[in-house]
């Protein structure tokens, strides 16, 4: 009886360590998504007011939206900049050479077109599995587009590996 009491309150305090350290864990991958969040809803938010994004934006200047888009990229943050008219038509890609599909499916797409700024995890038409923001590109207070910034989680596994070095243990994300 003795070592049955003893096994139970051994195996009951181990689990006990165990779910702490699991929680404890999580709360540091919340905290670390939580800080990625921030980061791209400040640069969708930035470039949604920039005069020469929302310029570009309203006159369909698709090559400067590009050209503005891979500025964003060479920051090294994002590696994907999208921008869509108020339709939810890719005027412009920074990461890919690739324009004129619709993507009003997306949650986001859809979040931010309604004048949301809103950050998710989302797959795209171009992009995979990735964290991105929607910020509405405004023109005399009317939403006349979007800008995505964010992070292929595919390719990019900084989130992952920083995560990895903080808690001193494996770390992945699975999607789907």
């Amino acid at each position: 009886i003795i070592q049955c009491v003893a096994y139970t309150s051994i195996r009951n305090g181990y689990e006990a360590v165990t779910a702490q350290a699991v929680q404890s864990y999580l709360n540091v991958f919340n905290r670390q998504i939580e800080a990625y969040k921030e980061t791209y809803l400040d640069m969708a938010r930035s470039q949604a007011i920039r005069p020469s994004v929302v310029d570009g934006l309203v006159a369909g200047d698709a090559a400067r939206l590009r050209e503005l888009g891979q500025g964003v990229l060479a920051g090294g943050k994002a590696d994907l900049v999208v921008f869509t008219d108020a339709k939810a038509d890719v005027l412009a890609r920074a990461h890919v050479d690739k324009a004129g599909d619709n993507i009003g499916n997306q949650e986001g797409v859809k979040r931010a077109l309604a004048g949301e700024i809103v950050c998710l995890f989302e797959s795209g038409n171009a992009v995979g599995f990735s964290i991105r923001a929607y910020a509405p590109i405004k023109k005399d207070g009317a939403v006349v587009g979007l800008v995505i910034v964010g992070q292929d989680l595919g390719k990019n596994t900084a989130l992952v590996d920083n995560a990895k070095k903080d808690l001193g243990a494996e770390a992945t994300i699975f999607f789907g």
